[in-house]
């Protein structure tokens, strides 16, 4: 998986860079986390995202990512093919044609990607702090809600009800299994986990 094994011309390294990132970010969370517990913590992050089952996981989320961009791909087609096609079936000059499959192409390719891309890097962290947690010993996590804005006092709807299901050990707590998925709820989805114990 490691990216510095990746070609320069792979359509995929920056990708796997990207979460690669937001792995690492994820698994410094839960380090804090940990600490803040008093946890000892052994073997330190660096060494840690090698280990075989960081490096299958961020494999698999690559893998994903990268179904979710070929989806995006074939959108941005079709709505080219479809903007060109109107635009020539109303006459338009071709400079007309370009500027709305252009049009066509922010409004589909970018937006999509954009949202593809933030809610990948929450994925990617979430996912970390949940493998990293396992290896802690910890086996329950809590839902840390995103707000709708920074100043913000209620979270958004989606990750209320998140952090306040009651799975039978509380509200908003999960065991590691449980909680696997549920993050990121939405696109752009801010939520992350807090270990409850071990």
């Amino acid at each position: 998986y490691e990216t510095v094994g990746r070609a320069r011309n792979d359509p995929h390294r920056g990708l796997a860079t990207m979460l690669q990132a937001g792995y690492l970010r994820g698994l410094r969370q839960a380090e804090r986390d940990a600490g803040e517990m008093g946890m000892e913590l052994g073997v330190q992050v660096s060494p840690v995202i090698y280990q075989q089952d960081h490096q299958t996981e961020l494999a698999l989320l690559l893998l994903l990512l990268s179904g979710n961009l070929d989806s995006i791909a074939e959108s941005v087609i079709a709505a080219m093919v479809t903007a060109f096609a109107d635009s020539v079936r109303t006459g338009e000059p071709l400079s007309g044609a370009l500027r709305n499959v252009r049009t066509a192409v922010d409004k589909v390719g970018n937006k999509r990607t954009a949202a593809m891309t933030a809610t990948a890097i929450v994925g990617a962290f979430a996912a970390a702090q949940l493998a990293r947690y396992a290896q802690l010993g910890i086996r329950s996590v809590g839902a840390v809600p995103e707000f709708q804005w920074v100043t913000a006092e209620k979270p958004c709807p989606r990750c209320a009800r998140l952090a306040a299901a009651d799975n039978g050990r509380g509200r908003g707590i999960y065991t590691l299994e449980q909680a696997r998925g549920f993050i990121p709820v939405h696109p752009f989805c801010r939520c992350r986990w807090s270990p409850v114990g071990i």
